[in-house]
């Protein structure tokens, strides 16, 4: 039997309630990690679940450690959202969405005393094994992380490959966004080599990040089906919904939708009669902004699963890296694709077997219309992704990658010691 690991997990993700993809994929890893090693999860400000949302993850999780920023804190966050809010509403603050050189500009700041206390505390309470530090925003953490745990940088989207892609469609001025990723290449793969490993969720970053960093860099993905798997069946339903899961806050996100209502949404309505339904949290300003008579946001959908049965999910991502746990929860869940050939990278999915590729305006209004009419076509994509879903993607197939890279990086070191 293998030996059980003391790892810490260190994340920014609000894991509760379940409101993104990001979410998901750390409630389902951290489902299946705890039956094999000893778990704790430190989540730093500002995404710290509230006093009610943490009760309820001690409850699903009483074998964890949970290590959170004060919920105090996320009170005035949310309280300088709401006015931020108001006052967009009344004209006196203009909408605050950015443009993709303000997006591209990520900033290499410290950390907030905050989240430098809270990992503080958690390494006097143990001696852990792994200390698993995930999203490049949380990497500087490095410095204040004993030489004696094995350190591991999960990244989840390198921010260098992020402002190459956008540069390459012409999202960004070529000579600007050449300056920023070579800016961007440099701070974040300094920090990656401080760590003993890095880990990339699609074989494209880790092909791009072994390429610039000389630690072992390990392909391991992670997974958004954090429920069962649905069985699928032969439908007989129509398509009620248009679907886009996402938040308002991540980047890639916004360009995608964005896209999508400026140049896909009214052929859309006009062919097929269907409003995009927009499930995530998206700031009001943005909101406004992107107001469409052929969208309608819903925030947080209390159950997603009943909302999205007898949905087609679109993904018209066009930048970012990583993997879209999006897809592979609508796989996990029985529910058509169609996604640009960007979006689903990582996953090794075919086009017309899986689900549907889309790359133009065109294509997509094709591709749904093809599934909201075709019964046939709609069940064969459904039942071959869950399937693909089950082999690739399933909670204990993820872990078990994850822990036999741990342990290796754990023999490693012990052969060294």
């Amino acid at each position: 039997m293998k030996q059980r690991l003391k790892i810490l997990i260190v994340t920014h993700n609000n894991l509760f309630p379940v409101d993104s993809g990001g979410a998901m994929a750390t409630m389902s890893y951290v489902d299946e990690l705890r039956k094999s090693h000893d778990v704790s999860v430190l989540i730093t400000n500002p995404f710290v679940p509230s006093l009610e949302n943490l009760v309820i993850l001690k409850e699903r999780w009483p074998n964890v450690q949970l290590y959170c920023g004060n919920p105090s804190e996320q009170k005035k966050f949310a309280l300088r959202d709401f006015v931020k809010n108001i006052l967009t509403r009344l004209g006196i603050l203009r909408p605050l969405v950015f443009s993709n050189e303000e997006n591209a500009q990520f900033k290499y700041e410290p950390l907030p005393q905050g989240d430098i206390e809270l990992v503080d505390k958690a390494l006097k309470e143990n001696d852990f094994d792994i200390i698993e530090v995930n999203f490049v925003e949380k990497f500087p953490l490095i410095f204040n992380l004993p030489k004696d745990a094995i350190k591991v940088a999960v990244n989840h989207e390198p921010r260098f490959r992020r402002t190459m892609v956008q540069t390459q469609n012409k999202l960004l001025d070529v000579t600007y966004g050449s300056y920023l990723k070579k800016y961007q290449f440099k701070f974040e793969n300094d920090l990656m080599n401080l760590f003993d490993a890095v880990v990339c969720l699609n074989p494209t970053d880790q092909k791009l990040v072994s390429q610039s960093i000389e630690k072992p860099v390990f392909l391991a993905p992670i997974s958004a089906a954090w429920e069962d798997f649905e069985a699928i069946e032969e439908e007989g339903q129509a398509i009620e919904n248009i679907l886009f899961l996402g938040g308002g806050l991540h980047d890639p996100n916004r360009d995608a939708l964005e896209w999508f209502l400026n140049n896909v949404a009214k052929q859309l309505f006009k062919r097929l009669g269907k409003k995009v339904q927009v499930v995530g949290e998206w700031p009001l300003a943005s909101q406004k902004v992107l107001k469409s008579p052929y969208a309608d946001f819903l925030g947080f959908v209390e159950d997603l699963n009943i909302f999205a049965k007898n949905s087609i999910m679109i993904v018209p991502i066009r930048i970012g890296g990583g993997i879209r746990t999006k897809i592979q929860w609508a796989m996990s869940k029985g529910i058509p694709v169609v996604s640009t050939t960007f979006g689903c990278e990582g996953i090794p999915c075919k086009d017309g077997e899986h689900l549907i590729l889309a790359n133009s305006p065109k294509d997509f209004v094709e591709g749904i219309q093809s599934l909201m009419e075709n019964i046939e076509l709609r069940t064969k994509l459904r039942i071959a992704a869950n399937e693909l879903a089950r082999e690739h993607y399933s909670p204990k197939k993820v872990v078990d990658v994850r822990s036999k890279i741990y342990h290796q990086l754990v023999s490693e070191k012990l052969v060294l010691e």
